[in-house]
């Protein structure tokens, strides 16, 4: 019982079991037939708050939080899976999203969240072209060494300004 405890109070683990259920949940329901009109909805709602938040926190010159981290990645989720995952004109912003996680997260949570779309993508495979598919699995899977380098080119930079 006390190690779980623990485990729930390190942030690392919770953010990965976060963001895992997170993009498992909005897998299912955007595979969902007849929610596919809700989702749209939904994605258009989430594309409204997700300006009005960047407006307002203008307006108050207040600092992006890691709410703001969230919203982001859920609208970004909600965008690529709702309008197609392969297919969809936005599927690029994944690759951003998971490139953008070694700056803003633990590894745990990177490699998490690219090992948690690489299976769901997996799970999918046929959907387009089988190698095509496949192709697109193992260019996501590439991010991981990607932001290895990253992010150690990263804390050099950031120790070097020091």
């Amino acid at each position: 019982m006390k190690k779980l405890h623990s485990i729930l109070n390190n942030k690392k683990y919770l953010q990965s079991v976060l963001l895992s259920a997170t993009t498992i949940l909005i897998f299912v329901v955007t595979r969902l037939p007849h929610m596919q009109t809700l989702i749209l909805l939904l994605t258009g709602i989430m594309l409204v708050i997700l300006i009005s938040y960047i407006y307002i926190a203008r307006q108050m010159k207040r600092k992006k939080t890691l709410s703001f981290v969230y919203l982001i990645i859920l609208t970004t989720l909600l965008l690529v899976f709702s309008t197609g995952w392969y297919v969809s004109p936005f599927f690029f912003l994944l690759y951003l999203l998971s490139i953008s996680f070694t700056f803003l997260f633990p590894p745990l949570v990177t490699r998490t969240f690219v090992l948690t779309l690489s299976i769901l993508l997996l799970l999918t495979i046929g959907q387009v072209d089988i190698w095509y598919d496949l192709f697109i699995v193992l260019s996501i899977l590439v991010i991981i060494p990607l932001y290895h380098y990253l992010q150690k080119e990263y804390l050099l930079i950031k120790e070097q300004t020091k």
